[in-house]
Formats: structure tokens, C-alpha cells, sequence
């Protein structure tokens, strides 16, 4: 028995769909830069401040992208000071008894960087 070739048609959609794929993943990955940028630019200026300290918390805010097997990560997180992310955000309990109450700078930028994504991988997808 002879092997069946491909014909060319099919060998062209598979091509050109390969292309699709790859300008689609290039574009989403673009947004994903932009929308981290804005998010950590965001973080800086909305993340408390120490008046005592001259290295602020919310000067360490920094974006890091790996890439790897069709697989983009990008994670935003506190370069200088990521131990006190959770304490800031959410509050903590002093020794006294007392509750310090969280300030939340992290969530609502959160929100806003899913939504703005989300908004751009879906007009990406429309518009290639």
C-alpha cells in the first residue's frame, strides 16, 4: 500500500492557520506587557508610603515575564519589601489586641488589569 499524500489545500490551511496562531499569540502577548506596565505604574502610585523610611514599599513594584512551551507568565510583585504585600492589604493584629486595619492598593488594580485584558485578548481576536 502507497502512502495517502496530503494535497495541497490542506497543506496551505495548516500553514496559514499556524500564522493566525502566531500573529494572535504575538499581539496578546504585547497587551500583556502594556496592561503590566500600566498595573505596576498604577501599584506606585497608589501603594502606601513610609514617612520614616526613605526606600518605599511602593517604589519596589516590577513586572517579571517568562516564556516557555506556548506558555506567557507575567507576574507583578513587590521587588524591595514582598513580605509586607499581605499585612498592607489586608491589615494585622498588634500585640496589644488591637486590629490595624489593610489598605487596599493590590485588589482594585488587580480587577482593572483582568478586565482591561480580558477586553484586549477579545478585540485581538476580533480584529486578526
Amino acid at each position: 500500500m502507497a502512502k495517502q499524500r496530503r494535497p495541497e489545500i490542506q497543506i496551505d490551511i495548516m500553514r496559514e492557520l499556524t500564522e493566525y496562531t502566531e500573529e494572535i499569540a504575538q499581539e496578546i502577548e504585547k497587551a500583556a506587557d502594556r496592561r503590566a506596565k500600566e498595573a505596576v505604574k498604577t501599584l506606585k502610585e497608589t501603594s502606601p508610603r513610609s514617612k520614616k523610611n526613605r526606600e518605599h514599599y511602593a517604589d519596589g513594584w516590577t513586572v517579571r515575564k517568562q516564556k516557555g512551551a506556548g506558555k506567557l507568565e507575567v507576574t507583578i510583585y513587590n521587588r524591595k519589601k514582598p513580605h509586607l504585600t499581605h499585612l498592607l492589604e489586608y491589615g494585622w493584629l498588634k500585640k496589644s489586641g488591637k486590629r490595624v486595619k489593610g489598605r487596599p492598593h493590590i485588589e482594585p488594580v488587580q480587577e482593572k488589569l483582568n478586565r482591561d485584558f480580558e477586553a484586549d485578548c477579545e478585540n485581538i481576536i476580533k480584529n486578526t
